[in-house]
């Protein structure tokens, strides 16, 4: 790794690493965090216009550590219409062209959102169908559900392999959420502890030409997320434990307020 991390968090085939609250990927100002791996897949507030990406405010704000916020990307004060909703997107990547045995980290505060995209990889970052997996919410926020794509294309709003799991009712509160496929189960962790599986086999379509959308893969219809995204990491070729799930989240859980 080309950065030195919290030795209680584990970092085993972390892929992507993106912590506002840190330096060494947000430097205080601006609309980018980089990618802590070393591996360039930056997070920029904004979107693409062909090969071309496109920084740009109207999309959200990142906020930084201080003695009052945990770091975070800011979508809750966007109004979710099409010209002026919260999204940051990644360049595609194989580091995040997951197909099997992998795990998704993040965490996320609901609160002034609706159902929504959280996380995805899509065709493009106005894409509408789904190529590969994405998180999203219901219209309360009372569920989670991450849907994984294995052949077929999926509308956002599709619920084929999907795995759904309740939310803790308090929606001021941080989240730590873990989503990790073995190529047998889906599993959801919520602030350390299983939130529920699914039986599901075969490999994720795999596509590193596909880009990765961070509050949202927007379609004509689809509400955009507006809440708020601290850290973010994936992981390829490893699947979380439930000790090690329980273990990164107690590693950052007071600065969560958790």
């Amino acid at each position: 790794m080309a950065v030195g991390y919290n030795p209680k968090i584990i970092y085993d085939n972390c892929t992507v690493s993106i912590d506002p609250g840190n330096p060494k990927s947000f430097v205080g100002s601006g609309l980018t965090c980089s990618d802590m791996t070393g591996n360039g897949n930056d997070l920029v507030i904004g979107y693409w216009s062909g090969s071309n990406l496109i920084s740009n405010s109207n999309y959200g704000i990142i906020v930084g550590l201080s003695n009052t916020s945990p770091g975070y990307y800011d979508f809750s004060v966007y109004s979710g219409q099409y010209t002026y909703a919260g999204r940051a997107v990644m360049a595609p990547s194989a580091d995040f062209d997951l197909i099997n045995n992998f795990s998704i980290e993040v965490w996320v505060n609901f609160a002034n959102t609706w159902g929504s995209v959280l996380i995805g990889k899509s065709e493009n970052d106005f894409a509408d169908i789904i190529d590969g997996y994405n998180v999203y919410t219901d219209d309360s926020w009372d569920t989670v559900s991450w849907r994984i794509h294995t052949g077929t294309d999926y509308n956002v709003s599709s619920s084929t392999n999907a795995l759904t799991v309740d939310l803790p009712s308090d929606k001021t509160r941080w989240n730590h959420l873990m989503f990790t496929y073995d190529g047998s189960y889906q599993r959801t962790y919520v602030n350390g502890s299983l939130g529920g599986s699914r039986s599901q086999t075969g490999n994720v379509t795999s596509n590193p030409n596909k880009y990765f959308a961070f509050s949202s893969i927007p379609g004509a219809t689809t509400p955009y997320f507006r809440g708020k995204v601290g850290i973010l990491r994936i992981y390829k070729d490893k699947v979380f434990t439930a000790a090690e799930v329980k273990q990164n989240f107690d590693a950052l859980r007071v600065r969560y307020g958790v």
